[in-house]
């Protein structure tokens, strides 16, 4: 797969004054997007919305041996699922396909993304790829639109959000999109020391944590109209055979 030409890391910067023209000098990697047909991409809506607080944000891709720009234009947030729409122009893009359809606990899946992604020192980006599986399904209640999510058997870095959860049927096609990650702690056990003289004590607690990373269904947003689109996600993937 051309990841470079599927996957794109959500950047953010500042506007410097140029000779000629304005310059734009990329300060952070906010997540990691992926086109969804013509020149919409989709991602995280908490990376959408961190990135729109730079001056400059967009998105990164690789050409001619560089890496270069394209500044988001007409967004769409939508914060109840975390999914957030926008377009941007890039030359050589390619499209990940989708499925419609929830897939049950221990179904292997991966994901391709960009977390911590951005070396300032040698001005490099770096993309890197997790596999896993599902741990379990389920409805999310920490966002508003209770959709199902994925637990998966990694973590998702910061950087990761946005990106697709891929599964190998027909070929790499989208199952999901990573939104982050849940934790649940366990107390392993306390111990109270009582101070000699009486006067205090002190409680020493320790706590096992399980981690998980998390991924939208795509099911889930597959029929939310979105403004952006003029239609749902359904609809505008069909138009471009993205779907099915």
């Amino acid at each position: 797969m051309d990841v470079y030409e599927r996957i794109f890391p959500v950047a953010a910067g500042n506007i410097t004054k140029g000779t000629a023209d304005d310059v734009m000098i990329l300060n952070q990697v906010i997540g990691t997007c992926f086109s969804i047909g013509g020149d919409y991409f989709l991602t995280a809506a908490h990376v959408l919305k961190s990135a729109l607080q730079y001056k400059w944000s967009g998105i990164s891709f690789p050409y001619k041996d560089m890496w270069h720009g394209s500044p988001f234009f007409n967004t769409q947030i939508l914060e109840d699922f975390d999914i957030g729409i926008f377009i941007a122009e890039t030359p050589n893009t390619k499209f990940l396909r989708w499925n419609d359809k929830s897939f049950p606990m221990l179904q292997a899946v991966q994901s391709i993304g960009y977390p911590y992604a951005f070396d300032s020192e040698n001005r490099q980006i770096t993309v890197r790829s997790f596999a896993g599986h599902i741990v379990s399904e389920q409805k999310f209640h920490r966002l508003k639109g209770n959709a199902r999510i994925y637990e998966l058997s990694f973590q998702a870095p910061r950087g990761l959000s946005g990106a697709p959860l891929l599964t190998l049927e027909k070929g790499k096609s989208v199952s999901g999109i990573i939104i982050g990650n849940s934790t649940t702690e366990m107390l392993i056990y306390s111990d109270k020391e009582i101070i000699s003289d009486g006067i205090g004590e002190n409680t020493v607690e320790r706590y096992e944590a399980l981690h998980f990373g998390i991924a939208i269904q795509s099911p889930q947003i597959l029929d939310i109209y979105f403004t952006v689109l003029g239609g749902t996600l359904r609809t505008h993937l069909e138009k471009h055979g993205l779907i099915g």
